[in-house]
């Protein structure tokens, strides 16, 4: 199995870019609360942002930059 720490993985993440622009990469320490979702509303609002990938709609979604 591979094991990298995490400022490698951060420093490989920041050399990606999409379309020509770099990525904005930010390590999280905090964990989110157990248990937490979004509301029907919010879910849909964020629905309006994203696309799911045909056949993997549950797990595979594509996000696009905002201009």
């Amino acid at each position: 199995m591979l094991s990298i720490d995490i400022s490698t993985a951060l420093r490989f993440v920041r050399t990606r870019t999409w379309h020509g622009k770099p990525p904005l990469v930010q390590l999280i320490r905090k964990s989110h609360r157990q248990g937490a979702s979004l509301t029907p509303g919010e879910m849909k609002q964020l629905e309006t942002q994203i696309y799911r990938l045909p056949g993997q709609e549950k797990w595979f979604v594509d996000i696009p930059p905002k201009n």
